[in-house]
């Protein structure tokens, strides 16, 4: 592969091998990262300032809340910065690596630093930051996703439930709310993020890939937190490569996730189980076509004897008081459509409607 130079001008200086092998450059020592072997350095004389680096003394942060980066897009950016020249420096902080090398990691622009790997171009620009811990590398990274359209839904779900254990660490404890109302995002959003990283990695991997969309992870969430131990996680990751390996390309949509759920409830022997969670899908169906069509409750068991028999079946099981809560939510309704969770929360078999996040 030719190698192709950073084209930036004399603006930066080079930061030659035999520059960083010296120990002069190194004022003070700070923590290890998690995921790699080595610890953050402060290097004074060159916080602040933009230089060009061989890309090889380039270390990506394994923690760093971006973890997709689609190859069609690292190759095009790649063809982009052979033809135009690095114009955006990559922020970095220095890094004693397991050997005593002075490198740097990557806080900001690991998209641009794959697409050099991939276009075969050995420098890069950068810019030095310091940071004395993790958990300041961490927020650094965070912060230039703030407002970026470059985050997936579950990795930025998964992003606001690290921040706030951050943040709870380092006060002694905070509320979700009271986080959620400082940052400026919906409290339910951290909720989600620190719910969806108990589930199987295996699976929280491809809703960072975006194979599963949010809103079928949102629904494997639940059926998590519904399961617990009982969630045929390995089953269900076993089910969806065979749908990876058919389809090649593309997402998984909720219908689909839906029914392979069941498909692993049916092969871990529960059965039962499966059929119960299709009979309340059809309960959701029966409820939202009530909702919509503006029928009152006092219609709900009358049209029920027209609908799907599982629904018949479950309204007979339902007692007098989730059925009165059922009637209760399909007359609230008809006045406000945006309570519709709280149906839902009826149609999933809570007992609970306060606080429900579904």
């Amino acid at each position: 592969m030719t190698a192709v130079p950073c084209e930036t001008g004399s603006r930066t200086d080079l930061l030659s091998d035999e520059d960083l092998d010296g120990k002069s450059l190194i004022t003070s020592r700070g923590q290890a990262v998690f995921g790699v072997s080595g610890h953050l350095v402060d290097c004074e004389s060159l916080s602040g300032r933009e230089f060009r680096v061989s890309r090889s003394k380039l270390v990506p942060y394994p923690s760093q809340p971006r973890q997709y980066f689609p190859e069609k897009d690292v190759e095009e950016l790649g063809e982009k910065l052979k033809s135009e020249g690095q114009l955006m420096p990559i922020v970095v902080a220095p890094y004693v690596n397991e050997s005593g090398a002075l490198c740097f990691m990557i806080v900001d622009g690991e998209m641009r630093f794959r697409a050099m790997k991939t276009a075969g171009i050995e420098e890069a620009l950068i810019v030095v930051h310091s940071y004395n811990c993790e958990a300041d590398l961490y927020k650094a990274a965070a912060s230039t996703h703030k407002d970026s359209t470059t985050l997936g839904k579950v990795d930025r779900l998964l992003m606001l439930a690290h921040l706030y254990d951050l943040a709870s660490s380092e006060r002694g404890g905070v509320s979700v709310v009271d986080f959620a109302r400082e940052i400026g995002v919906g409290y339910n959003d951290i909720h989600y993020g620190l719910r969806m990283r108990k589930m199987p990695p295996k699976i929280v991997e491809l809703g960072v890939r975006r194979i599963i969309i949010a809103s079928a992870m949102v629904y494997l969430m639940n059926r998590f937190q519904e399961y617990g131990d009982g969630f045929p996680g390995d089953i269900l990751v076993s089910l969806l490569e065979d749908v990876i390996r058919k389809k090649g390309d593309g997402s998984i949509s909720k219908k689909e996730i839906e029914e392979l759920f069941q498909k692993a409830l049916i092969k871990s022997k529960r059965a039962d189980e499966a059929l119960t969670l299709q009979t309340r899908h059809s309960l959701e169906v029966f409820l939202r076509s009530i909702a919509v069509s503006g029928r009152t409750a006092q219609d709900l068991l009358e049209e029920a004897e027209d609908e799907d028999p599982a629904i018949v079946e479950l309204l007979s099981d339902m007692t007098p008081r989730s059925l009165a809560k059922t009637r209760r939510i399909v007359d609230g309704l008809r006045d406000n459509l945006d309570s519709f969770s709280r149906l839902l929360a009826v149609a999933s078999g809570s007992n609970d409607l306060e606080g429900n996040e579904e």
